[in-house]
Parts: structure tokens; sequence; C-alpha cells
């Protein structure tokens, strides 16, 4: 399809520290400057096609500007709006009616297991599993216009469980999912590949 589509950095911080993080190398804790930002969002669009911008990279939503990147995207003329995100935020209400209001059109959540246990063992942070289920349970209630997909990254601990989480988030009425293979660099390969690299073939 003719889409134009970037992939835009707001933050170099994240509130959980995912064991298998990609970014981890690229996070020192700052915000990016708005300056930067909002040229790399108006250099980014392209006339006649269509144009989707995707802000991620370290955890979007916790930067205290996130929802004014949102509308100024969409006032540039960005016809898709997303977020790659963790989910903690979503479980506020009041967060998630500023960010829809300004014209977030899709959110892909980051969610690798299907029960507190499995999913907190991934993002080293006790209750990110519950926040992000009741940010989907949020979405799914108050904003069903809403694209909501999931991206599972599969790695030795979860691949067992892959069939599981599927089910699980489609009783939610989750049914588009991203399968990511765990990879050899970051934090995944740096501290952690005897946990997580498997082989592929078995």
């Amino acid at each position: 399809t003719k889409e134009n589509r970037i992939w835009i950095r707001i933050t170099a911080a994240c509130n959980v520290k995912c064991v298998f993080c990609l970014d981890s190398d690229a996070q020192n804790g700052k915000l990016i400057d708005d300056a930067k930002i909002r040229d790399e969002i108006k250099n980014g669009y392209k006339k006649g096609v269509y144009n989707r911008i995707i802000i991620s990279w370290g955890e979007a939503s916790i930067h205290p500007r996130f929802h004014e990147y949102i509308r100024f995207a969409k006032e540039v003329g960005y016809d898709r709006v997303q977020t790659v995100t963790n989910g903690n935020m979503f479980s506020r209400q009041d967060f998630c009616k500023k960010v829809f209001d300004a014209g977030l059109d899709e959110v892909t959540f980051s969610l690798h297991g299907h029960t507190p246990k499995l999913h907190d063992y991934f993002t080293a942070a006790p209750g990110s599993f519950e926040r992000a289920i009741k940010g989907l349970v949020i979405i799914k209630k108050f904003y069903p216009q809403i694209i909501l997909n999931i991206d599972i990254v599969v790695n030795k601990v979860n691949v067992e469980y892959l069939p599981k989480i599927v089910q699980f988030y489609m009783k939610l009425w989750v049914f588009e999912f991203d399968i990511l293979q765990i990879i050899p660099f970051g934090r995944g390969f740096n501290n952690y590949k005897d946990q997580l690299l498997y082989e592929i073939e078995d």
C-alpha cells in the first residue's frame, strides 16, 4: 500500500524494565527536546499518501506532553496516530480521555503473558499486568472505536504458553497480535540470554 509510516521517539525513559528490552542502551531517563520532536513530526509527513505515525521507544506515554504530540500530529495531517505501550498509564481513565480526545487512533499493548506472575517477570515491575489489563478493559469498554492490538515477545520462558496467552486476550475481545521473536541483542542478550534464548527449530 502507499503508506508513509514513521516511528518517533519522545522519551529515553521507561516505567518498567523489561528483561528483553531492545532499547535499554538508548535510555538515560530523559525526555527528548520539544523542538526536535515537533520537527520530526512535521518533516515525516508526506503529501499525497496515507500517513501513519507511531510514537514509541522507551515508554512514550509517561511524557507529560504525550497528548500534545498526538494532537500536533493530527494537526499536521497524519491519518493515523499509533503508540506502542506497556499499558500502565492507560489504567487511568483521565489519561485515556486526554489521549483519545487528542486523536490517538491505535494502541499496541506489549503483553507477554496471561498471568501476573508470567508477565510481571518480564517487566520486572510488580503490578504491571494488573494495570495493563485495566487499561485494555477501559479502552474496549469506553473507546470501542480505537484499534487495539497486542505485541508478544516469544522466548524460552513463555513459548509453551503462547496458545493460552493468545486465547486469554481473545476472551477480552482482542483479535490482532504481533508475534515477535526474541533476538540476540539488548538487555535480553546481555543479561538474560540463558533464560530467554531458545532453539526456534525445537
